[in-house]
């Protein structure tokens, strides 16, 4: 794996930390930061785009079938929080 890649799985590894703790805040579901929820969870929608725009950029045929799948995972887990 290039280090391209390394660095591109860390910036899933963090985005896959945001989806996390927005999960956990809409089981708490405090209504006064609904506006905040939205606008994170924009910023993170946007992220993770420009994330896989990269990683198809950058990696193998190789590296891309295993990385699909994380991908797709990541992605309905971002869905599910619309």
């Amino acid at each position: 794996m290039s280090s391209n890649i390394t660095t591109l799985n860390r910036k899933k590894g963090n985005i896959k930390a945001q989806t996390t703790k927005l999960s956990n805040w809409k089981e708490t579901n405090d209504p006064s930061d609904i506006a905040a929820h939205l606008t994170v969870l924009e910023k993170l929608q946007k992220k993770f785009d420009d994330l896989k725009t990269e990683y198809f950029e950058s990696a193998t045929d190789e590296e891309i079938l295993e990385i699909e799948i994380s991908l797709a995972e990541m992605d309905s887990d971002i869905q599910d929080l619309e």
